[in-house]
């Protein structure tokens, strides 16, 4: 895999490990519920997100590349 792929990877990693400590830190609550589950909801987006970067594999970047 390419390094730059690679340091992508890691940088996704590292974003999901990050969001997992402020959630065990208590930094997605709010005195309102509502508030509470929209700080929930737009982190468990975001490493949805990042999952598809790191789960990426050689076979599916070429196939992005074969696109262009």
């Amino acid at each position: 895999m390419h390094p730059v792929t690679k340091l992508v990877q890691a940088w996704a990693k590292a974003q999901v490990q990050g969001l997992k400590d402020n959630w065990a830190a208590g930094n997605f609550t709010h005195q309102e519920a509502e508030a509470s589950a929209m700080l929930n909801a737009k982190a468990i987006a975001a490493v949805e997100v990042l999952q598809l970067f790191i789960e990426l594999d050689r076979q599916q970047f070429s196939e992005i590349d074969d696109g262009e």
